[in-house]
């Protein structure tokens, strides 16, 4: 129900692009946000690549309304041009991949080169804007990058507090052209984390993340030595969550968006239910 609910979403998203018009205007589908909708389509899509890799699913009548629901939930996310949830996507698809099925990493480029070409202009716009300093979010991101390390120098343990970086930063060197409904935060999880509530409330988060890194490899490659490989996509959904969501969040503050944390607690969570519930791997492939 979780896929369908995306695909209604995703829907509803490409159909405002006939629908609503304006300089700035994005496609948010469901959302309040583009970047809100962008992060939910890219931790739903890292999920739906792992089930299409279990063989009981591509054995069964699923395979293709699921197919279909990741062609549209990919193309309302190219369509949002949010860049930091491509480049999650593309961390997640490429972990999953090396985890479940390391042969189908091969045609990987030249089906991101594919969708490059058959993209629209203004979507092939943004793809060759990636590394330009120039570009206004690329700048923008440069000078809270900057802005957040002088915080962090300035208040190491406490930060500026919840909620308080849009009325700080301009203390703190920011650049007063970038107005102040771009700088709500800093656009980066850990450089947001740090200088709005200290360095210990960082290294809390990082545990956190870690924690779930250590439990979940930990479990995959018991089940690989036990020979239980159809339980993979269980411990590879959560490593999957992860890198999307630390990816994307080198550029935007995903972790603080509600609605995509909690799809990233969910799949995190039905992970670790998963595994708590699951049999004992007895480490022998026989067995």
């Amino acid at each position: 129900m979780t896929f369908v609910a995306g695909g209604i979403s995703a829907i509803f998203a490409i159909g405002q692009l006939f629908t609503e018009h304006g300089p700035a205007f994005r496609i948010h589908g469901l959302m309040g946000h583009h970047m809100t909708f962008s992060g939910q389509m890219m931790l739903l899509l890292g999920a739906m690549a792992i089930f299409l890799t279990r063989d009981r699913l591509r054995r069964s009548r699923l395979v293709w309304p699921l197919a279909g629901l990741m062609v549209l939930c990919g193309a309302a996310l190219v369509l949002t041009l949010t860049r930091s949830s491509w480049l999650g996507l593309a961390a997640g698809v490429v972990v999953a991949l090396a985890l479940l099925r390391p042969r189908w990493l091969l045609p990987v480029p030249v089906l991101a080169l594919a969708i490059f070409l058959v993209s629209p202009e203004f979507v092939q716009d943004r793809f060759r804007h990636f590394f330009d300093t120039a570009e206004a979010g690329n700048a923008a991101r440069i000078d809270m990058l900057h802005t957040g390390l002088r915080i962090v120098r300035d208040r190491p343990l406490f930060g500026v507090g919840p909620r308080m970086i849009e009325q700080s930063v301009y203390e703190y060197g920011a650049n007063p052209q970038i107005l102040p409904c771009f700088y709500q935060h800093l656009h980066n999880n850990v450089i947001q984390l740090a200088a709005e509530r200290g360095v210990p409330a960082l290294l809390f988060w990082l545990w956190f993340m870690l924690r779930v890194v250590w439990d979940h490899a930990r479990w995959y490659f018991r089940l690989r030595s036990s020979g239980r490989t159809e339980d993979l996509a269980f411990p590879a959904l959560a490593l999957t969550a992860v890198a999307s969501l630390c990816v994307a969040g080198f550029f935007e503050f995903n972790f603080g968006d509600s609605e995509v944390l909690t799809v990233f607690l969910a799949l995190v969570a039905g992970a670790y239910l998963v595994r708590d519930r699951a049999p004992e791997p007895t480490g022998d492939a026989q067995a």
